[in-house]
């Protein structure tokens, strides 16, 4: 019976002096992975942003001088502090710039790092500057897909839209398994379609964007703002809009559902089966909270960005018949 017991104490001492806890950059890489992936899979629930950080804050605190934990760091404050467009919460993008400036420090030859800062540089308006980290990204050797999504982005803003376009399908091309890397490809594809007035080819990528990711609310969003503003289809408008609200109520897809429907009533009065009275204008109002005493067609020119299109064109005539108040 002793020798027995000798025996397991012999064997749990083996084992337990085989164990041995995972080294604090192991664990630390880890909680990075981990935060990479909740961030990478952000699409506007605030929660990943939430578990992103938590992450990170964790592996910092295993391994302080960790780069890659600052670059997604950084990446946290810009997803954190975008509030739609190109507008930013006061302070977001200079928190980011302060995290990704830590981990160049940490790793001066950290790739990443200034692909990152090429995205980082162009949103604070310092295109020299997006430029120059996006260079040093690929001396160092980087082919991270998000290195050619920066550089197109940057070179769309200074309407090299040819030049654009192509970096933008080459990560199309790539079969990059980076899912966000793919539909921010996808949306600078259709951005830059739509400014050279490709139309068909802009409705073409929206529903191979959708398939790619059949579950994001701002791809539908996205296209009900195109099919209204840019085809005057208020039907897919409506349609897709839902959907997006079905997804996650947010303020884009309610003005979107909104206009739809304002354009859908404005199609009906012409037909004279609608009047000031209808259901379609009171779930329009509510949605974006517009009183009945201001015009209808101010959510029209909210939702298609000030322009006086063919979808506000209709409404203003719709209201003109019904002697209702005018926006113009």
């Amino acid at each position: 019976m002793l020798a027995r017991l000798a025996f397991t104490f012999i064997v749990l001492a083996a084992a337990t002096a085989a164990w041995s806890a995972p080294k604090p950059e192991e664990a630390a890489a880890a909680h990075v992975a981990r935060a990479a992936q909740l961030l990478d899979g952000y699409r506007g629930r605030p929660e990943a942003l939430q578990s992103a950080r938590g992450e990170i804050d964790h592996a910092l605190r295993l391994q302080p001088r960790n780069a890659p934990a600052y670059r997604e760091l950084s990446r946290y404050w810009i997803m954190k502090g975008h509030t739609g467009g190109g507008s930013f919460e006061p302070g977001s993008l200079e928190a980011a710039e302060k995290a990704l400036a830590k981990a160049q420090e940490i790793d001066p030859k950290y790739a990443e790092a200034y692909v990152l800062g090429g995205h980082l540089y162009r949103l604070m308006g310092r295109p020299q500057d997006a430029h120059a980290a996006l260079d040093k990204a690929e001396a160092l050797g980087s082919r991270d897909p998000w290195l050619y999504l920066n550089r197109a982005d940057l070179l769309g803003g200074e309407t090299k839209c040819t030049a654009s376009r192509e970096l933008y399908q080459r990560v199309l091309d790539s079969g990059t398994t980076n899912s966000k890397a793919m539909m921010s490809a996808y949306s600078g594809l259709i951005c830059a379609n739509r400014r050279a007035g490709k139309l068909d080819e802009v409705d073409a990528l929206y529903k191979r964007k959708i398939a790619f990711e059949p579950n994001t609310a701002w791809t539908y969003d996205g296209y009900a703002e195109f099919l209204l503003c840019a085809r005057d289809d208020f039907k897919g408008a409506v349609e897709n809009s839902r959907k997006a609200m079905s997804l996650m109520d947010f303020g884009y897809a309610r003005l979107r559902l909104s206009a739809s429907l304002v354009r859908e009533w404005a199609a009906a009065v012409e037909e004279g089966s609608a009047d000031a009275n209808d259901p379609r204008l009171a779930e329009a109002r509510q949605l974006v909270g517009v009183p009945a005493s201001e015009p209808v067609s101010r959510i029209v020119a909210e939702a298609c960005s000030s322009e006086f299109t063919a979808p506000e064109r209709a409404i203003e005539k719709s209201v003109r018949k019904l002697g209702m108040p005018r926006i113009r």
